[in-house]
């Protein structure tokens, strides 16, 4: 009796090997060393089967991915790829394959390390830009932390679409006029303070307004006028330009910029490589 359970139990065991051994030997037979025998051996069905299941959601990867441009704070998402690296088909790619697949995933992660900074690296440059101005204009006030919020305030993240998006698109004046992102900033007092007989200068911050009200308060630019072109729009061009520009100037907007050429260069690559292996399970050499 135990005898049978211990010989049906290692027959298990063996046919579990032997199904995981035979899907390994197709994942390499439809390699590209090997996709002439791929071609020989697959019926049409199995074929299409294999192009659905494996190099279209490939595809659509990188077309999905193409679309988040780089003036989008959307993170990538190769979610195939790195689901891929962690299956059997993995071993269909030559190893130069799995080195470009790499390369991108990594490119991935240096990207979105950048997206995820985006708002606080486009908060940084518009309150750098318009304190100097504040300071110019006689006014003891720091403006600090520019972000999307809600009624209260509150910071607001979007899924596909904030403060950097509204930035870099051109789109900070259209939003202020239209408040179709509600933005605001944070208010700090600049006071001098004493530790014995040391003076110096510190930042209280204790409110936060409209970005569009500090605008009016400490630059005199008015956001809700009914000459708005002449009061708000001839202002605040100026300081828009200066903040894209600024924000574009910078070394890490830089470095993303090189990462997107690179990406761009590798995704197609393997775009290429991709659509040639589903051209020859189509049209099999010996058709």
């Amino acid at each position: 009796m135990w005898s049978d359970v211990i010989t049906s139990d290692l027959t298990s065991i063996l046919i579990t090997i032997v199904i995981g051994i035979t899907s390994i030997i197709i994942a390499i037979v439809i390699g590209k060393k090997s996709i002439n025998i791929a071609d020989k051996s697959l019926i049409y069905s199995q074929r299409s089967m294999l192009i659905k299941e494996s190099y279209e959601p490939i595809l659509n990867d990188l077309k999905q991915n193409r679309k988040i441009n780089i003036r989008s704070s959307k993170r990538l998402n190769y979610r195939f790829l790195e689901e891929l690296i962690d299956s059997y088909l993995y071993l269909a790619f030559e190893e130069d394959d799995k080195r470009l697949i790499s390369s991108i995933l990594d490119l991935e992660l240096e990207i979105n390390s950048f997206k995820d900074k985006s708002n606080i690296y486009t908060s940084n440059i518009i309150t750098n830009l318009l304190n100097d101005e504040i300071k110019q204009n006689g006014h003891n006030v720091i403006l600090d932390y520019v972000r999307i919020g809600d009624i209260k305030g509150n910071e607001k993240n979007k899924a596909e679409y904030n403060l950097y998006d509204i930035v870099v698109n051109y789109e900070l004046s259209l939003a202020l006029l239209t408040q179709s992102s509600v933005i605001w900033c944070d208010i700090g007092d600049v006071v001098t303070k004493k530790t014995g007989d040391i003076e110096y200068e510190d930042i209280e911050f204790n409110k936060f307004m409209l970005l569009s009200h500090a605008l009016k308060e400490y630059l005199n630019i008015k956001v809700n006028s009914s000459n708005m072109e002449e009061d708000f729009i001839a202002n605040f061009e100026v300081f828009e330009k200066q903040i894209v520009e600024n924000l574009k100037s910078m070394k890490e907007f830089q470095k993303l910029q090189d990462e997107y050429k690179k990406l761009e260069e590798l995704t197609n690559k393997l775009e290429n490589i991709i659509v040639s292996r589903i051209k020859k399970l189509i049209i099999p050499e010996n058709a």
